[in-house]
Parts: structure tokens; sequence; C-alpha cells
């Protein structure tokens, strides 16, 4: 390696429940990395995602600024400890491998180095990151039938965040009411039934009032991973209509799980102390709706193609939005700013007037109004389109659960160690490398079909 290039080091561990099933901590991932940089004399920058899953590179900020030193040529090598503290998601990896193998980047684990513009190399990356989607399964699985049966016992399966204002968990772990947050509950729901307040007055009130929030009294600091901005900790009004909204705080149950992906983990009742009445509650919901229908009265624009345009760069939908100046209120169309995976960057496309846009489909519709045969040709060569399209997608996506579910039937005789080494290489190996291929084709029509 040159003296002047560099290796980038990333070390992650999971969040909730699955960083207690994680193989390597943060300062054990370190103190690796540094002793095999080290060994080899190498300068090295590090990089860390503190508590966040390995499914998905979306909302990891250190991997997208590793990504960025490496478009840049900063970096010719990338060290973990191993590949699944990159990514566990199959889908997400190949997008990092895509830039590993655009700026010739080698990726290093531990005991090997994998030139990913190396057909063999390559194939092994995929073969690992296919086991470790498997154990991320595993994982999931595992914790989600811990769970069950801690909610099975009356007991409530999560912590932290996950508490619902106003309560608490007592040493067996059970919900009861926390008097000081439940004070508070009742504050808020009297502030809007008794007093009419709407969900813009109430955090004002209570944050005049010195009311902290939960995350300011545990002296947590909001942080956006995203933008990597600092959030003041107070009251907010989405803090207030999750409130009055959630009919937790009059039952006396919380059920747990009620949509969960897993067939084994039912709906499960766990018994609590409710803080307020049915009636106070549902007359504060009633308060809450005519505060709602007041204010959109007062402000009401109707966007009448929300929704039904869409943006020809990212494909998300157009909304209505407005802003201020001198000369008065500018209504618009703009899309809700989809995110690229690596970069984090907002769509380039520009917000069109409300006028504008909405006169042009006007006389478009007028146009189509007074010559009727165009409108029914249009529809005709839409609809086919769309069926023919609709009905190829269904009929690859069947071919690609047919592979995936042969592909983990090799993965199986792969892993028995029955099997000879010779037959895994010569015979195993070859098959996955060809379905592995063959899914790659199929994933690529299929995003063209849905374009």
């Amino acid at each position: 390696m040159e003296k002047d290039e560099k290796v980038a080091c990333y070390v992650r561990v999971s969040s909730n429940m699955q960083a207690k099933e994680d193989k390597y901590s943060i300062p054990e991932q370190i103190n690796i990395l540094e002793n095999i940089c080290n060994r080899n004399n190498w300068d090295f920058d590090l990089y860390k995602d503190l508590g966040i899953s390995g499914e998905t590179i979306k909302e990891r900020p250190q991997l997208k600024e590793l990504l960025k030193g490496c478009s840049n040529g900063l970096y010719s090598r990338v060290l973990v400890v191993d590949q699944d503290r990159l990514s566990r998601s199959v889908k997400d990896l190949q997008v990092l491998k895509e830039v590993f193998q655009y700026n010739n980047v080698k990726l290093m684990l531990q005991n090997t180095v994998l030139n990913l513009n190396n057909k063999d190399d390559d194939f092994m990356s995929d073969i690992q990151g296919i086991f470790s989607k498997k154990e991320l399964k595993i994982i999931a699985e595992r914790s989600a039938r811990g769970r069950y049966q801690k909610a099975k016992q009356g007991k409530f399966p999560s912590g932290g965040n996950d508490i619902p204002y106003g309560y608490e968990l007592d040493e067996e772990d059970r919900l009861v009411i926390n008097q000081e947050e439940a004070r508070v509950i009742r504050l808020i729901f009297d502030l809007i039934a008794n007093q009419g307040r709407s969900c813009y007055k109430v955090p004002e009130k209570l944050n005049a009032m010195g009311i902290p929030t939960r995350f300011k009294k545990l002296g947590r600091i909001l942080k956006s991973n995203k933008y990597g901005r600092v959030y003041e900790n107070i009251w907010t009004r989405n803090n207030i209509k999750s409130i009055v909204s959630n009919e937790l705080y009059y039952k006396d149950e919380y059920i747990y799980a009620k949509n969960s992906k897993f067939d084994f983990v039912k709906p499960v009742s766990i018994k609590k102390e409710p803080i307020i009445s049915k009636e106070f509650f549902l007359k504060a919901k009633k308060q809450h709706t005519a505060n709602r229908s007041n204010y959109n009265n007062l402000v009401k624009t109707i966007y009448i193609l929300t929704g039904k345009l869409m943006c020809f760069k990212c494909k998300y939908p157009f909304c209505g939005g407005r802003y201020s100046t001198k000369n008065g209120t500018v209504f618009y169309y703009g899309d809700l700013g989809k995110k690229k995976e690596v970069t984090n960057k907002p769509c380039s496309s520009a917000a069109v007037r409300k006028e504008l846009i909405e006169e042009i489909i006007k006389n478009d519709v007028k146009y189509f109004l007074l010559n009727p045969d165009n409108m029914k040709k249009y529809i005709l060569n839409k609809s086919s389109k769309i069926l023919n399209n609709d009905f190829k997608a269904i009929e690859f996506e069947n071919r690609k659960d047919k592979i995936n579910k042969d592909i983990d039937k090799l993965l199986e005789l792969y892993m028995n160690e029955n099997v000879p080494k010779p037959i895994k290489k010569a015979n195993i190996e070859e098959k996955l490398r060809e379905k592995e291929k063959e899914l790659k084709q199929i994933n690529s029509i299929i995003y063209e079909l849905k374009k």
C-alpha cells in the first residue's frame, strides 16, 4: 500500500434488543482493527455507528461519510471485523459493493482481503451476505420470542423509550403509574377538554410552566442522525397529539403485539391502571377534533392534484405547500423529497406553483372532454401497458420466491458437516453462484417493470 493512502476502519453495534445478541462490542472491534493497522504500520481513520441496526444503511451517518471518502479517492481499503458490520441486508450490501468496485477499494476482514472486482471474491462476499441475512432473521425471531414470553407473564416486554409516558416499570417489570408524569397527562387533557386549548397552545403552556419532557429529565440529547442537528428537549405539538389520541390512558390494559410479523406472536393483554376516565378522554378528543376543524376552515386551500402528480426523478408523489412573502402567500406543489440511500441528498426536482400546474391540467381535462375519442384511446393504451407489466411482475416475483427457496436448501447443504468439501466446492458453490446471478437478473427485471 502507498504511504499516502489510508485505511478506513468501520465499527458498529446493533440497536435495541439485538445489541445483546451482538458478537462484538465497540471497544472490542476498535481494539481488533487498531492492532491490525498498527501491526502493518497503516495509517487509518475510524468511523463508528453506535446502536444502529445492520439491516439498512439509510440511517448510518458514519458509514455514509466513509463511502464519501472512498468516492473521493481517500481510501484504497475498508477494514471491518466482519462483513455484517457493514450490512446484513443483501440489497444494501450490493450498493456498498458497487461503490467499492467502482472506486477500486478492497474490503478487508480480520483474516481476509476481498478484491470485489475478482469474481471469486465477489461471490464469497455474496455468500457471507446471505449467511448474515439468515443470522439476522434468527436473532430477530429469538428476540421476539423472548419479548412474547415476557408479555404473557404480564410484564412489559420492552424498556426505555417504549414505556408510555405516564407509566414506569416496577421491580417485576410491570406497568405502574408514574405519579409525576400522570399529573402532566391529566393537565394536558384538562387544557384541551375544559379550557379548549389546541395542540399548538398546550405545549406553549407546558414549556412556560417549566414542565420537563421525559428526555429532558433523563438528560438525553435529541440529535438527528440524518442531519446531525441537536434539538431542544421541549414539548411539541406532536407530543400532545400522540397523547390526546392514545386510548391507553383510560383503558385498564395494554395490548402488546397487535400487528406482529411473526406467526407465533399473538396479541397479549397486559393489565395496568388507567390514568383518566373514558368520559374525560372522549371529551378531550371531541374538543381536539373541533379545534382541528376550526383551524382547517381558517387556512383551507384545496390542492386538487395532491397524490395525483408524481416526481419523474424520485417517483414520489407531489403534495401541496405554502410559504409567505412580502407580496402574500405562495401556494405550490412539491415532492416529498426522497433521500438517496448512500448520499442522503434530497431530490433535486423543483416545486411548481399551484395556479400554473392546475391551469395546465384543467386545459388538458377540457381538451379530453371535448374530444372523447382521444380519452378512450389513451385509457385503453395505458391500461393495456399497466396490466401487461403487472402480470409480468407477478410471474417474476414467483420465480424469485422459488430461487430464494432453492438458495436456502443449498445453504443448508453447504452448512451440513456430513457433505464432503470437494462436493461443496465443485457442486454447491457453483449452483449458488448461478442462483445468485439469476436472482440479480430477476430483481433488475422486476425493478424495470415497476418503474
